[in-house]
């Protein structure tokens, strides 16, 4: 999709929510590709969400409305529905929007605080490369982001100062560590209005299926890199409620094997560890 057409459908969102001039502005400057950037910014007063996530050569956007996602003009086969859930507040102050932004260095320590409601992989062991954001009015949504979630067999990692993220050497399975964005609701007119989500610009739908838990997942894969089986792949889906997105450069088969490891967190962490206490004493007894 030309940047024309992207810039079309950001205007059109970004005219369904309150923001400042300055604001929109800058969203558009990125959209056009003359700035890589990580932003988010929603409206839940009046239960419209629009989020911008620009990185690397990807380009994705989105805003709240009834609850369906689409690539490009391609509607995605429907989700599980997300749902209101019980969550514990994120400490912080709030801006002049009503919103707090915390950053963390362990998903951990979020899950905990928000109750455990989040599933977690045995996969995605605690490293000193996690940045974990949470962006929550502790209200009506709150949106959990976890660079370097799984680091696979990837190496090497340098922290490039300027923007504060990590690079890394690509492994033979991972040619990417893999990043994981939550996204679930507090309040009954969040939950009313839905959550819909557009990929715009260098997306295109990979296909729909079940996962080992039951879970409806889509697929969807970045165009730049068609020739690479592990290009960038993102697959969506919601479990009890809450939506997940994995997203990085690794096979179909290995974003499956991904997906069907997120469990509750504190079955992930008895795969880390060998077993509950509990688990243990029988397996001893025995």
């Amino acid at each position: 999709m030309k940047n024309s057409k992207i810039r079309e459908k950001i205007d059109r969102a970004l005219s369904a929510i309150a923001l400042s001039d300055e604001m929109k502005e800058k969203i558009r400057l990125a959209a056009g590709g003359e700035k890589k950037q990580t932003r988010k910014m929603m409206q839940t007063a009046a239960a419209e969400a629009a989020v911008m996530i620009f990185g690397g050569t990807c380009v994705y956007a989105g805003y709240s409305l009834l609850g369906i996602t689409h690539v490009n003009d391609t509607e995605l086969p429907a989700l599980d529905p997300m749902k209101k859930v019980s969550a514990g507040e994120i400490p912080g102050s709030c801006d002049e929007s009503g919103q707090i932004f915390q950053d963390y260095s362990s998903y951990d320590e979020v899950n905990e605080l928000l109750g455990g409601i989040l599933l977690d992989s045995p996969l995605a062991e605690e490293n000193p490369y996690m940045q974990v954001s949470v962006q929550t009015d502790n209200k009506d949504y709150g949106i959990v982001t976890v660079e370097n979630y799984i680091l696979g067999d990837t190496h090497d990692y340098q922290l490039v100062s300027d923007i504060g993220r990590y690079n890394c050497e690509s492994g033979e399975e991972y040619g990417s560590s893999i990043s994981l964005e939550t996204a679930y609701m507090l309040s009954s007119d969040q939950e009313a209005a839905g959550w819909n989500t557009d990929y715009l610009g260098y997306y295109e739908y990979a296909g729909s299926y079940v996962s080992e838990k039951g879970y409806k997942v889509n697929l969807i894969r970045s165009t730049t890199d068609t020739a690479d089986s592990s290009g960038e792949l993102c697959a969506v889906f919601v479990a009890d409620g809450i939506q997940y997105t994995l997203k990085g450069r690794v096979t179909e088969d290995t974003m499956k094997e991904i997906v069907d490891s997120m469990t509750s967190a504190d079955r992930a962490e008895d795969q880390i560890t060998g077993g509950s206490e509990n688990e243990i004493a029988d397996s001893a007894a025995n």
